[in-house]
């Protein structure tokens, strides 16, 4: 008598090398299911869109009997995909897919997310409050006004505060 014993896969490992890349460069995603019989289809999505490997599937065997499967993409992240998760699924038809993500830390310079006015006219002696918001990575982001005045933000947004000594006969405006 023949006993054939099914498995579905029950894990998903992705790693991403480098862990960190600089915007534009190209990152490797590796994505591995555990052992499972028959072997498990693995398929990937960025923000719900498919990504193609870069070649078919590899197996080698696994514990029990199963197959472990493996697969890996390629992508030149932008800065806007810092933080987005790449997903990697792992089905073989037996049970519910299992699913396994990785996190893109994308290193890039400050961009503008709420930029300042290029001029602002304001009262002499007036308190004056410009709000801007930048991202980058590392962080946190340093706003400069023109006339040496510098502040810190905590993560992304800042409003700079400048009190009536700051507000006198000179223009302000935030470099970039």
């Amino acid at each position: 008598m023949l006993c054939v014993r099914t498995v579905a896969p029950w894990d998903v490992e992705v790693s991403v090398r480098p862990a960190s890349v600089r915007e534009g460069h190209e990152v490797t995603l590796s994505c591995q299911s555990s052992p499972s019989l028959p072997r498990s289809n693995l398929t990937w999505t960025f923000d719900g869109v498919p990504l193609h490997p870069l070649a078919a599937s590899s197996t080698s065997p696994g514990a029990h009997g199963g197959v472990v499967t493996r697969s890996e993409v390629r992508l030149r992240p932008q800065a806007r995909d810092n933080g987005r998760a790449v997903v990697c699924t792992a089905m073989n038809g037996l049970d519910q897919p299992v699913h396994g993500e990785a996190r893109l830390d994308v290193t890039h310079p400050p961009i503008w997310v709420a930029k300042p006015p290029e001029k602002v006219d304001v009262f002499e002696g007036a308190e004056l409050i410009i709000t801007a918001e930048a991202l980058s990575n590392p962080g946190p982001v340093r706003f400069c006004v023109s006339d040496g005045y510098e502040g810190e933000t905590s993560e992304k947004t800042e409003n700079v505060r400048l009190g009536e000594d700051w507000v006198r006969r000179r223009e302000g405006r935030l470099n970039r």
